[in-house]
């Protein structure tokens, strides 16, 4: 679901930081996934105007490198209203900004799950230098 939003050319991004302007001005979308009848996490993703779509803005073909930002932390009081928790129970918090190959900042996800139900998986893939040695 699309909710309001300013038109925007491009979202700007300084020292690794989007500024607020940028996203009240992008398109929002707004998600939140359920498992079973608990909701499970709560999604907010702005994307520039000029790349909104029909459709929820991932897989985006031009994204080239996206940096995710994990933080544990208390629930606004519209995420604990939202996700059914205690104002006392932490939240995993990531925010993912997604870029194209100029640098161009494509996308900005917030998303937060409840910290009694989140779960996060890291791989690493490390390239191998083949070294030629002369014999």
């Amino acid at each position: 679901m699309a909710l309001g939003g300013r038109a925007c050319s491009e979202f700007h991004q300084t020292g690794g930081v989007i500024g607020e302007q940028d996203l009240k001005a992008a398109v929002t979308f707004l998600c939140l996934t359920r498992q079973g009848e608990r909701p499970h996490s709560l999604a907010r993703i702005y994307v520039p105007r000029d790349l909104e779509s029909a459709e929820l803005p991932w897989p985006h073909p031009g994204r080239v490198e996206t940096r995710e930002v994990f933080t544990a932390r208390l629930p606004t009081p519209e995420e604990a209203s939202t996700l059914r928790l205690s104002a006392t129970l932490a939240v995993l918090a990531i925010t993912r900004v997604s870029a194209d190959i100029t640098g161009r900042v494509i996308e900005v996800a917030r998303l937060t799950l409840p910290g009694d139900r989140a779960e996060a998986l890291f791989t690493t893939h490390h390239t191998i230098e083949e070294r030629r040695t002369k014999g």
